[in-house]
């Protein structure tokens, strides 16, 4: 009878031993224990080397879809989320600097390093420093890439299109026509066209919207003084037009043709 308490104390101190190799386990070459903080707090148990997942899986295996590890979340409700984080103490200049990013992402192939997939937007964010309201004058990334990605709408910027833009810098310097005695174009910032209505009677139609601002027209001659009066007002009916008119040398009861220099400040 002694001796079979012998045996079942021996067995008892082994299953001991046993059970608290397992709590310790997920120290340097033992298993992860799930649940738990792998490897313990204590730094003589953290990983020191490497930790490798290799497999070759196929495309069509219906648990995985091809991908050798999963990470999911199945929680659902106000609180769902919280599928995979990672943490770490990164120095500037990745690796082109010879550090490692936290996160990489290195294809082999010719395919795709990533894909972010969403069912609504936006996908993600990219923040930098603690507050994600606070604006920080960084670039949020940066590419070696020079060609344009499929999908960016790079004809848009602060809510303006390309166009726009355009016109609000072309709203922000002087427009400006010069414009022949026979009424035609002959330099410009901004104006569309300009004809000869009758004898010193021009109209000079600009891109853009120019009724709030100002006309100031002289005449463009070699003479000295310059020959004849000339006055430029906005074309009533439009808000793009601007009438001059130039005279002979025997004042406003003498329309005469001359040659323009027309200046609109916006």
């Amino acid at each position: 009878m002694l001796k079979h308490w012998k045996y079942l104390l021996a067995s008892s101190m082994l299953l001991a031993i046993f059970i608290v190799t397992g709590a310790l386990a997920a120290g340097e070459g033992d298993p992860l224990t799930g649940g738990e903080r792998n490897p313990e707090a204590n730094q003589s148990q953290q990983l020191g080397a490497e930790t490798e997942i290799i497999g070759s899986i196929a495309a069509s295996t219906e648990q995985t879809g091809g991908y050798v590890t999963r990470q999911s979340n199945t929680r659902t409700g106000a609180d769902a989320g919280g599928s995979a984080i990672y943490g770490c103490r990164a120095q500037a200049g990745g690796s082109a600097a010879g550090k490692e990013a936290c996160l990489r992402a290195n294809n082999l192939g010719g395919g795709l390093a990533f894909e972010l997939v969403s069912t609504t937007g936006p996908v993600g964010l990219f923040q930098v420093g603690p507050n994600p309201a606070q604006p920080v004058d960084v670039a949020p990334f940066t590419t070696n890439a020079t060609a344009v990605a499929a999908g960016l709408n790079a004809d848009r910027v602060d809510g303006l299109q390309a166009q726009q833009i355009e016109n609000r810098a072309a709203r922000q310097a002087n427009l400006f026509a010069r414009v022949g005695a026979d009424g035609t174009l002959v330099g410009d910032r901004g104006a569309a066209s300009s004809t000869r209505a009758g004898a010193g009677d021009y109209r000079v139609v600009f891109e853009q919207d120019i009724s709030a601002c100002a006309y100031n027209a002289t005449v463009n001659s070699s003479q000295n003084p310059l020959p004849g009066p000339i006055g430029a007002q906005l074309q009533g009916d439009t808000n793009n037009t601007v009438r001059v008119r130039t005279y002979g040398d025997g004042g406003p009861d003498q329309p005469g043709d001359r040659p323009v220099h027309l200046t609109v400040t916006c």
